[in-house]
């Protein structure tokens, strides 16, 4: 709205401008001036606005990213402490290089994946809801067709992220089994010589 304030005054001046080419030099003078009072109030609105902007900007990336950090914390304490109550059978059937993963890597994907989500869908709602406002002002038949279409998508979306993240969960398993084969192979690698099992082991 403010840059076509801006644009519209921009637009006029030029008409007047022309307008008054072959005129009175003093006339002319007084039109640049009137031209120039009539675009400081949209060009002031508009930095005004790039500069709010800006400072909200900041101030939302920087409780989001607070809110990241404070998260990841307290979710690897509560971890760390629920490691430290299990039973010793539960540290012999899980490795210590896994279980530090999980305090380490995925909670810090944790924090990664919590931070897009937050800021795509505040963004994705701030602009449904803009949109929505703006379409219900031109077309409502539009508008409801368009939230029709959307919550279909939302659908479709919900469907498709349970299989993303069945897929992810088996690609996180198939990751640490590699891992701790890896680390093993390393850990005990003059028996791994010894017994000629280099080709066995690569398969593996």
């Amino acid at each position: 709205v403010l840059l076509g304030r801006l644009s519209d005054a921009i637009a006029t001046f030029a008409k007047d401008a022309s307008r008054e080419s072959e005129g009175d030099p003093k006339a002319k003078a007084a039109a640049v001036g009137a031209a120039i009072g009539a675009l400081a109030g949209p060009a002031m609105a508009l930095l005004q606005a790039h500069a709010i902007q800006a400072a909200l900007s900041a101030l939302y990336i920087s409780l989001l990213a607070f809110l990241g950090e404070r998260l990841a914390q307290r979710l690897r304490r509560r971890m760390y402490r629920a490691l430290l109550l299990q039973d010793i059978g539960f540290f012999d059937a899980h490795r210590s290089g896994e279980l530090t993963q999980r305090l380490t890597t995925d909670v810090q994907d944790f924090k990664s994946a919590f931070k897009k989500c937050c800021s795509t869908g505040i963004k994705a709602s701030t602009q449904l809801l803009g949109s929505a406002m703006a379409l219900h002002s031109i077309s409502p038949s539009l508008t409801g067709l368009m939230l029709g279409v959307v919550g279909c998508m939302v659908c479709v979306g919900t469907v498709a992220g349970r299989f993303l993240r069945r897929l992810s969960a088996s690609a996180s398993a198939a990751n640490d089994a590699a891992a701790e084969c890896a680390e093993e192979v390393v850990a005990n690698v003059r028996t791994v010589r010894a017994f000629g099992a280099e080709g066995k082991e690569r398969r593996r």
